[in-house]
C-alpha cells in the first residue's frame, strides 16, 4: 500500500481535524497496520506522511503542518510518530 500526504490543490485550506492532533491522540496510530493507521488518521481529519518505511527515510519538508502525521513504518506496521 502506498501512501502520500494527501494532496492541497492550490488555493484550497487543509481540512480541519475532527480530533485534535496533539502527542497523546497521534498514539492510538502506533502498532497500526500502515493502511489501517492511514485510515483513521485521514477518518480524523489529518494529513498522512510517511517519514520512512522499513529503515528508508524519505525526505521531507521542514515545514510544520499542525494536523499532518508523520509515520515511521516497519514491517507493515507503525513504530513511530511525529506530528508536523
Amino acid at each position: 500500500v502506498t501512501t502520500e500526504t494527501v494532496p492541497i490543490r492550490g488555493g484550497d485550506v487543509p481540512p480541519r481535524p475532527s480530533q485534535p492532533l496533539d502527542e497523546n491522540t497521534a498514539q492510538q496510530l502506533l502498532g497500526l497496520p500502515e493502511a489501517e493507521a492511514t485510515k483513521v488518521a485521514m477518518e480524523n481529519g489529518w494529513v498522512v506522511r510517511i517519514a520512512a518505511r522499513d529503515g528508508e527515510f524519505f525526505m521531507l519538508t521542514e515545514d510544520y503542518s499542525e494536523n499532518r502525521v508523520n509515520l515511521s513504518v516497519k514491517n507493515g506496521k507503525v513504530i513511530a510518530i511525529t506530528i508536523g
